[in-house]
């Protein structure tokens, strides 16, 4: 169940009351409710968000993924993510714009977790994938091809524009990079 509450305030942006309840497991479910401003991220947390990490899931957001997932999937019309067990296929991480991500095939994209490494995609449901998560897999050199990204500069850490990484780069391919342009 999923319900809004708009209220235009004058010289301001909607703002949305959100309440929705989320089964987990066998669980009865839990109610989440917050207030959504059309406003960047940044301008919710207040401040420039750190830049001294290349963003997961994790240390991003202050809520599980399932959850968060699912109400981006309300927003959105889509149904709800299926329960964590239900994974079949993969889906490789990258990094774009200091966070890792997947992308789906539909388009969509999500910062993944590497603690829960799974990828359900709030735009489609993972429609192709009959609905299911896919397992994200993190590359073996994570820390190693971090520690090369974080030394690009960036104003924001979580749209670094010059921290990027998509699967088959290696370490050296980002130290070369960075070298060719003076950082190192």
């Amino acid at each position: 169940m999923c319900v809004h509450f708009g209220r235009q305030k004058q010289n301001a942006p909607d703002t949305i009351l959100t309440i929705l309840k989320i089964p987990i497991g066998n669980e009865v479910g839990i109610i989440w409710v917050g207030l959504v401003a059309h406003a960047t991220m940044n301008e919710k947390r207040g401040a420039i968000m750190r830049n001294d990490i290349i963003f997961s899931h994790e240390n991003w957001q202050g809520r599980p993924l399932r959850a968060f997932l699912a109400i981006i999937a309300a927003r959105n019309g889509v149904r709800l993510p299926p329960p964590e067990t239900e994974v079949e296929g993969e889906i490789p991480a990258l990094v774009n714009h200091g966070r890792w991500m997947a992308h789906c095939g539909c388009g969509g994209a999500v910062v993944v977790s590497s603690k829960v490494p799974l990828f359900w995609c709030p735009d489609c449901g993972n429609q192709a994938n009959k609905g299911k998560w896919l397992r994200v897999i993190f590359p073996a050199e994570k820390e190693e091809i971090e520690k090369e990204l974080l030394k690009r500069p960036a104003d924001d850490g979580f749209r670094a524009r010059n921290r990027n990484w998509l699967p088959g780069e290696s370490v050296a391919d980002l130290a070369k990079e960075n070298s060719e342009r003076g950082i190192g």
